[in-house]
């Protein structure tokens, strides 16, 4: 199996993770609305959980089309964001939920937006799913912004879902299914 590289412009592209992001992950993940608006992003992000993270991708890929694509700068390959794929119905792997993140000084540049277009072509043609679904922060405007105009459609509000920083916050449902996404 050859790794699939996505190119989204000629500044960016998506690729596979590898150990040596090890650095960026820290770098980039440390900023304070990561945290804030991710479920799975701990404060401080250490090089440890940075390095456990990338280890368990490389061992639960290994024979397999990847699940979750470094974003990274054509100029230097540096990571500066990822987009992936998690089967979250252990009984489907036809269902997935989508997660993504990318670095702050990159955020209003539209390239999250080409990344979730590229990668939902890559999800629904190479890895076989036929629903898509996000859990967004009802407060992370920009993330469902971004998901709506991708064509995800808006399913449910999920009322006081996540416990944050001493906060009962909702999460908004969004979902895609292959079949929509080809009668576009």
């Amino acid at each position: 199996m050859s790794d699939p590289i996505i190119y989204l412009s000629q500044d960016y592209f998506l690729s596979p993770m590898q150990l040596t992001d090890k650095a960026a992950h820290v770098e980039w993940l440390n900023e304070a609305e990561f945290h804030q608006n991710m479920d799975n992003i701990t404060s401080p992000f250490t090089e440890n959980d940075a390095e456990e993270w990338l280890k368990g991708l490389e061992s639960k890929f290994l024979e397999q089309k990847p699940m979750i694509l470094a974003i990274r700068r054509s100029s230097d390959n540096k990571l500066i964001g990822s987009i992936g794929i998690y089967h979250s119905e252990p009984s489907s792997t036809q269902v997935a939920e989508i997660g993504y993140w990318l670095a702050k000084p990159y955020w209003g540049q539209g390239i999250i937006s080409q990344a979730i277009q590229a990668f939902i072509k890559y999800s629904f043609e190479e890895l076989n799913v036929l629903r898509i679904f996000a859990k967004v922060f009802d407060r992370n405007i920009s993330s469902w912004r971004v998901l709506e105009k991708a064509g995800f459609k808006l399913e449910g509000i999920q009322r006081q879902h996540v416990y944050r920083e001493g906060v009962f916050l909702d999460d908004r449902l969004y979902g895609l299914l292959k079949s929509d996404w080809l009668a576009k």
